[in-house]
């Protein structure tokens, strides 16, 4: 345990010790100038390594004052004629008519059809209108049948 102690402590020495060297290196807006011993300037983010030049901190320069905002543009004779004023679009009327009623609930369905009842319910969902054929409408010769199965099958 002492050992593990002793090694966070270490660790954390190193740490503190160096901190501020990264800090420095990597703070922004941090230039040196500085001419070496053949005359020519140079500029860099880290401080010369050589302690016989003497480097110049550069300042970044002030960021820019903001421009100050446009004076409302005067009318001028591009503005004239003014657009047309607004016109409502005329809507169409729109009838609505109801949907035709749906045809009553057949009487048939679900039966079984090998019975009276389900013939003479066919009969009555016939003449209701609740069953037609998918071919043609239901005409009069439809209707004459429905009537004698009615009279033939409905007791």
């Amino acid at each position: 345990m002492r050992i593990v102690a002793a090694l966070i402590g270490a660790v954390l020495g190193v740490a503190l010790v160096c901190a501020p060297a990264v800090v420095q290196a990597q703070a922004p807006g941090q230039v040196y100038k500085w001419v070496d011993a053949q005359g020519r300037t140079h500029y860099s983010s880290s401080k010369p390594t050589d302690p016989a030049t003497r480097p110049t901190e550069i300042k970044p320069p002030p960021p820019a004052p903001l421009p100050p905002p446009a004076p409302p543009k005067p009318s001028t004779s591009e503005d004239w004629p003014p657009r047309p004023a607004y016109r409502p679009v005329e809507t169409p009327q729109v009838t609505i008519t109801p949907s035709p009623p749906a045809p009553p609930r057949a009487l048939s369905s679900g039966m079984n059809r090998e019975t009276d009842a389900y013939r003479c319910a066919l009969a009555k969902d016939v003449l209701s209108g609740a069953v037609r054929r998918w071919s043609r409408p239901t005409d009069d010769h439809d209707r004459k049948i429905a009537h004698d199965d009615i009279k033939l099958f409905c007791k």
